[in-house]
C-alpha cells in the first residue's frame, strides 16, 4: 500500500513538472504548430509530393529533438511515413500511436478567410489547413511526450507513427507489410490521433 501510495505521488509531481514546462513552452509550441501547418502537405495532388517529403522531414527532425529513438523516415509506394520510439520503461508494456500529417485540398478557396497555409490564431483557435485534423493532434501529442519526458521517464515505452497518406485511403500504410507487423507486434494498446478531435 505505502509503495503504490508513494508511486502514485512520484507520478503526481511528474504530471505537475510536465504541465509546468508546458506552460512556460507554449509561445514555442505554438510556433512550432505554425512551421507545420504552413507545409502544404496535399496528398491528391502530385504537384505537392515535395510537401509531403517535407513535412515527414519536419516531423522526424521534431521526433529526434524531443527525445524519441530510431527516428526514421521509412519510405512506402506513395509517400513517406515518420516513425521513432522511446523503449526505455523496462517491462512497462508499450503504446502506438498513430497519426497522419497529409491535408485535405483547400477549395474552394473562396470560403477562407484566411490564406489556409499561413496560420493565423484568432481568439483562442488557430486557423489553417490540417489545424484540427490533425496537424494539432499531432503536436499536442509529441508536446504531451516532450513535458513528460522534460520531468522523468515516460511511464509507458511508445512508438509513434505519421504517415501521408490517411486522406486518400492509407493504400501504403506501413501496417499492411510484414515488416511493419512485426516493428509493431509488441504494442499494447493504440492511440489514433483522429479521435481526438
Amino acid at each position: 500500500m505505502h509503495q503504490y501510495v508513494s508511486s502514485s505521488r512520484g507520478l503526481e509531481l511528474q504530471l505537475d513538472e510536465a504541465v509546468s514546462f508546458a506552460s512556460q513552452n507554449h509561445v514555442r509550441y505554438l510556433a512550432e504548430l505554425k512551421e507545420l501547418l504552413a507545409i502544404q502537405s496535399i496528398s491528391t495532388l502530385t504537384e505537392h509530393k515535395p510537401d509531403m517529403v517535407r513535412a515527414a522531414e519536419w516531423l522526424s527532425r521534431h521526433m529526434s529533438g524531443i527525445g524519441l529513438n530510431h527516428v526514421e523516415i521509412i519510405p512506402t509506394q506513395g509517400h513517406p511515413v515518420s516513425y521513432g520510439e522511446w523503449l526505455q520503461a523496462a517491462n512497462k508494456p508499450t503504446v502506438l500511436i498513430y497519426g497522419h500529417y497529409d491535408v485535405q485540398p483547400v477549395d474552394p478557396i473562396s470560403e477562407w478567410t484566411s490564406p489556409p497555409f499561413d496560420p493565423v490564431v484568432r481568439g483562442d483557435n488557430i486557423f489553417a489547413r490540417g489545424a484540427s485534423d490533425m496537424k494539432g493532434n499531432a503536436i499536442a501529442v509529441l508536446k504531451s511526450l516532450e513535458a513528460c519526458m522534460k520531468a522523468g521517464q515516460l511511464p509507458v515505452n511508445v512508438k509513434v507513427l505519421f504517415e501521408g497518406e490517411e486522406e486518400i485511403g492509407s493504400p501504403h500504410r506501413l501496417s499492411r507489410s510484414h515488416s511493419a507487423r512485426s516493428r509493431f507486434s509488441g504494442s499494447k494498446a493504440e492511440l489514433s490521433l483522429s479521435r481526438l478531435w
